[in-house]
């Protein structure tokens, strides 16, 4: 617990060298080092003791010839040091530890077992009352950032289950420890914290002194709340716990419709809408709801009704913005060992985790588009298997609900979306409005965020009088609030937080200030809209060449600035420029990849050789989806000097 009261919940990597390894060769150098005083205090007398003797890292005879609280009075270990730095030197109580270790290390497994108990009974032996939780996490060597990165964000996903959210952000502080561990243990455990996708600050350790136990910390907050501002608690500013409440009659009856239809169907289910609308939040209501019904069934009309979702079903939720295939399909379906590189054990997948419940999946949108041919499998079949797996398909029902702020028919349209599996999500679709569009929820919602506020701050913070309040209430009342209850959050808590600070009430003061603020953000909203509305891009300066002119003909038709970005931008004006003054594409090839072939070694003599390293080009991923080549580039040339003549 710390000063505000709040529970501190903390995760820390096992770090073999220095907890262990480390701490028991010091003991044991020290032991040597005992033995050779006491040789020289004997005038040299007889044999000196041999350093091989203690050299080696036996755990049996460390037990039997050391006291472990002696030890642990002497020795600096991250780990313990963790516990009782906070304890000494922050007024940090843990509530609960987590401490990770691989079990699958290769030659390293009785050390990371042994280590890791040797550990957990110093740090429980230490600061009486700590429990410390051993999780076991397979991070292949410890050294690959990719298989590393992907075992700590699936532990954390699973560990913040949205289902659990409120009782994992209520008035809980999370700590990383990120001076423990392999470095690329500590770099990814500092990009969770630092990119929000778990809810946590960082602490770091360090010694100055010889046999401090204790050392100093550091703790750093990276701009993660402890409440609702994590991408892995889907990034809303009402967490799946807080209710937003609603005068919108349209709105209301939609709300309506929804409950009346989540008791019934099994079909997947579409929302759409901007981003901080609450779509997550709605579809957490549904599988609330659906779990409450389903606790007055008994359970022979449950099955008689062949309810997909079970009484012990559970909310299992992911947001497809930023996951790349391998990942997006690894969270998703799971992996069997030896399914790729890097994966020593079994690990089931959020569909199989959801069977019995619901499967959330919000920013659909952005979902690869090799995985949306195996997600329509799924709706289709209900049917899959986990990477790897080249036996019979597993099984899993589940209510899919998917949540996207894009308009998929333009992605359709480009090709980064299946208009199949579009219209097998949208069975149900239901479009939440915006909060602009409901003007008489902002009053209604600002009790509610300020409630939140100081709940999660230990304090009232209230507005000064009702006069205060509805002068903020007009001088809002214009605003487009473009991003919706997160605006509006951002807004209330800027001036509850500057409240804290001075008379813990929002006067006259804070809300003029805050006007400004609001007034000054328009004005730069306004400017970098301008900004972007752009014709298509212009490579050269004063004198546009021809290159730049065939370049913006093809922005027009492909618009190029929304597929690729400026160094490719470049490189496709040069490639341009090279295709108009060649008569084929291998004589363009020889002019752009001379020199890299010259190097390889490969020659330029035959002309499939270099046609095919221009083809490449073309080939690539950001060029290839804006479907030019060679020839493409030569008729829309043809095309502007028949123009021109």
């Amino acid at each position: 617990m710390d000063s505000k009261g709040r529970k501190v919940v903390v995760f820390s990597f096992f770090d073999e060298t220095e907890d262990y390894r480390g701490i028991i060769n010091a003991a044991l150098r020290k032991d040597w080092e005992n033995e050779v005083d006491k040789w020289a205090e004997n005038s040299y007398s007889g044999e000196r003791p041999s350093r091989n003797k203690y050299k080696k890292n036996s755990t049996k005879k460390f037990s039997e010839t050391h006291n472990p609280e002696e030890i642990d009075k002497t020795y600096w270990r991250p780990s313990t040091a963790l516990a009782l730095s906070l304890r000494e030197r922050q007024k940090i109580t843990i509530d609960e530890y987590h401490l990770f270790y691989q079990p699958k290390l290769k030659d390293h497994e009785s050390e990371q077992l042994n280590g890791t108990h040797y550990i957990k009974d110093a740090i429980e032996r230490l600061v009486p009352g700590i429990k410390v939780n051993l999780e076991k996490i397979d991070i292949g060597n410890g050294h690959n950032l990719k298989i590393v990165y992907e075992n700590l964000f699936t532990y954390f996903l699973n560990y913040f289950n949205p289902s659990q959210a409120d009782a994992n952000t209520t008035n809980i502080r999370y700590l990383v420890h990120v001076t423990s561990g392999s470095q690329a243990v500590r770099m990814c455990l500092f990009l969770l914290a630092q990119n929000r996708w778990i809810p946590a600050e960082c602490i770091q350790l360090w010694t100055t002194k010889k046999n401090d136990p204790v050392g100093e910390c550091s703790i750093t907050a990276l701009g993660a709340s402890t409440k609702g501002e994590t991408k892995l608690l889907q990034n809303d500013p009402e967490s799946l716990g807080e209710i937003i409440e609603t005068r919108d009659k349209d709105y209301s009856n939609t709300l309506a419709y929804i409950k009346r239809i989540a008791d019934k169907t099994n079909e997947p289910i579409l929302l759409l809408g901007d981003t901080g609308v609450g779509k997550s939040q709605i579809a957490k209501l549904i599988f609330d709801h659906r779990k409450k019904s389903l606790a007055s069934k008994d359970d022979y009309i449950s099955n008689k009704n062949n309810e997909w979702i079970t009484k012990d079903g559970a909310f299992k939720w992911v947001n497809c913005s930023g996951l790349d295939d391998a990942l997006v399909n690894d969270t998703l379906f799971g992996h069997v060992k030896g399914g790729y590189t890097g994966a020593t054990e079994d690990k089931a997948g959020l569909v199989e985790l959801a069977c019995g419940g619901v499967l959330f999946l919000d920013e659909i949108g952005n979902l690869p588009i090799e995985t949306q041919g195996k997600l329509l499998t799924l709706i289709d079949e209900h049917k899959f298997n986990p990477i790897g797996d080249r036996g019979a398909p597993k099984e899993s029902k589940f209510l899919l609900i998917c949540a996207t702020n894009e308009w998929i028919p333009d992605l359709i349209e480009k090709g980064k979306f299946r208009r199949d599996l579009f219209e097998r999500i949208r069975t149900w679709t239901f479009r939440i409005p915006n909060l602009k569009e409901r003007p008489d929820d902002i009053d209604l919602n600002i009790d509610n965020l300020l409630k939140i506020f100081s709940r999660d701050n230990g304090t009232n913070i209230q507005f000064s009088n009702e006069l205060s309040r509805q002068n903020f209430l007009s001088a809002i009342k214009g605003m487009t609030f473009n991003g919706n209850f997160r605006e509006l959050r951002r807004i209330i808590w800027r001036m509850a937080t500057i409240a804290t600070l001075e008379k813990h009430v929002i006067d006259d003061s804070i809300i003029q200030d805050e006007i400004e603020r609001l007034k000054s953000e328009q004005e730069w909203n306004n400017k970098s809209s301008s900004k972007q509305v752009q014709s298509p891009p212009k490579i050269a300066s004063i004198n546009e060449t021809f290159a730049d002119k065939v370049l913006n003909a093809i922005h027009q038709k492909y618009d190029i600035k929304s597929n690729i970005n400026n160094i490719e931008l470049h490189q496709l004006r040069h490639v341009i420029e090279v295709c108009l003054r060649s008569k084929t594409g291998a004589a363009a090839a020889r002019e752009l990849f001379n020199v890299s072939l010259k190097d390889k070694g490969n020659g330029l003599g035959a002309k499939s050789n270099a046609s095919d390293y221009m083809s490449r080009y073309f080939r690539r991923k950001a060029i290839s989806q804006l479907g030019i080549d060679f020839d493409t580039i030569k008729s829309i040339a043809r095309e502007l000097r028949q123009k021109t003549t």
